[in-house]
């Protein structure tokens, strides 16, 4: 279900898409996608039986008989996994080293990316002559055997590098990005009424599993969609369970963050927490919230605050620096901006990507809600920059948010000096 696909339709007739590649792109060493053994074995294949092909057979047979010209070193990367963009493990190091040596960019897709990408999808429906949700439901399936899978996989890389090719960066892209946001492109969007009974049904039925193939019978065949439905389901379940809602009180803060640092003593030297021995489903029963607004309170309203106070710069106020610092990296959107890289720099010392990125996003909302746009994605760093010069500050809610901050600062002290006489008496 594309329920977005609409709207993006109706942006293409007033959208010049380029098709253009940069100075970069236009320079880097490009060669014919049969270069590679495994495609040139599959163009004989899909020759073979042409009579009989399927959407994504024939789409690929249509690539593949282009001769599809492409990034050289991209495709000796073989770079097939949903996770390559972001995967830390040592079997990607030639990922993460082109991507050093800035031959390869990752993430920052923004909405004129998405517009460029979806023409060149229908572009290429419109040439091969297939049905385009036929082909859809074939590019996005799961659950494979293994032999069929490594087929798919070449053949949504096989996509990917086509739809790239439309992107002024798309010579340093990973094919398997663009297949990735062109998912995220058919997203239905947030959980609607019917899709929760149906959550309901099918967990009754067959209990709390099987959470990808529940997302595709649900039209959700983006990346990590079983994910996204089982965190729904938890938020489902706490619903039921009448979790309190609403803004924590001080005294939920104190029992969050007390519990947290009980957990993990060393917490705080971490950049990007997602569990790291903290069990939040645990302290979200202590305080009667659902686990989701828990870890949120901590990661995006306390953590921040206290590697702000360690590192000394809680006083300062970087949104104006983050948005000179978007300006000067080039960005016209957010999410173009790279907010770890961001992080790093002494100006935002104490700062980690997930609190720029909430600030941001502070500044993001009230400049949708002021030019009555209906996205946060179509907000440029300039229209932000106008906003934050005409309106700035707001000393009531900066004298609230200053109040809550020191509370915070003074839980933390109290649990330190406690921790650190624990220590003394051990």
């Amino acid at each position: 279900m594309w329920c977005r696909l609409a709207w993006l339709h109706r942006r293409l007739a007033s959208t010049s898409v380029r098709n253009t590649t940069s100075s970069n792109s236009s320079t880097s060493s490009t060669c014919s996608i049969l270069e590679h053994s495994e495609y040139l074995a599959m163009h004989t294949s899909l020759q073979a039986r042409r009579g009989g092909l399927g959407p994504l057979d024939t789409v690929s047979l249509h690539l593949l008989a282009s001769e599809l010209a492409v990034s050289t070193a991209v495709l000796r990367l073989n770079a097939l996994g949903l996770q390559a963009p972001l995967n830390t493990h040592p079997s990607h190091t030639r990922v993460h080293g082109l991507k050093e040596e800035g031959g390869l960019v990752t993430g920052g897709l923004s909405h004129r990316h998405d517009v460029v990408l979806l023409a060149r999808f229908l572009g290429l429906v419109a040439e091969a002559g297939v049905e385009e949700g036929q082909l859809r439901d074939e590019l996005f399936v799961r659950g494979m055997r293994r032999k069929k899978r490594r087929w798919h996989q070449l053949q949504r890389q096989l996509v990917g590098f086509y739809l790239v090719g439309g992107l002024e960066d798309g010579a340093r892209r990973l094919p398997v990005e663009a297949y990735t946001r062109l998912g995220k492109l058919a997203s239905p969007g947030p959980f609607t009424q019917q899709e929760e009974a149906l959550i309901l049904a099918w967990v009754e039925e067959r209990g709390e599993k099987e959470w990808t193939e529940l997302a595709e019978s649900l039209g959700r065949r983006y990346h990590l969609a079983g994910v996204s439905v089982k965190a729904h389901f938890d938020i489902m379940a706490e619903r039921r369970r009448g979790r309190r809602k609403g803004r924590f009180t001080m005294e939920e803060v104190e029992v969050v963050m007390r519990e947290v640092f009980r957990h993990n003593p060393k917490v705080l030297v971490l950049e990007h927490l997602h569990s790291h021995g903290v069990d939040f489903s645990a302290i979200a029963g202590l305080v009667g919230r659902d686990r989701p607004s828990v870890y949120n309170l901590y990661v995006d309203s306390v953590h921040p605050v206290l590697r702000r106070h360690e590192a000394g710069t809680l006083a300062t106020d970087v949104r104006p620096l983050l948005i000179q610092h978007l300006k000067a990296q080039g960005c016209r959107h957010s999410a173009e901006a790279d907010l770890e890289e961001a992080a790093a720099r002494a100006e935002f010392r104490g700062h980690t990507r997930a609190s720029l990125h909430r600030l941001w996003d502070g500044l993001l909302n009230p400049t949708v809600k002021r030019l009555g746009l209906s996205s946060k994605r179509l907000v440029t760093v300039e229209q932000v920059e106008e906003w934050w010069s005409s309106t700035g500050r707001r000393p009531a809610s900066e004298a609230r948010r200053r109040r809550r901050e020191e509370e915070i600062v003074g839980i933390y002290l109290d649990i330190k000096a406690e921790m650190e006489t624990i220590k003394d008496v051990s």
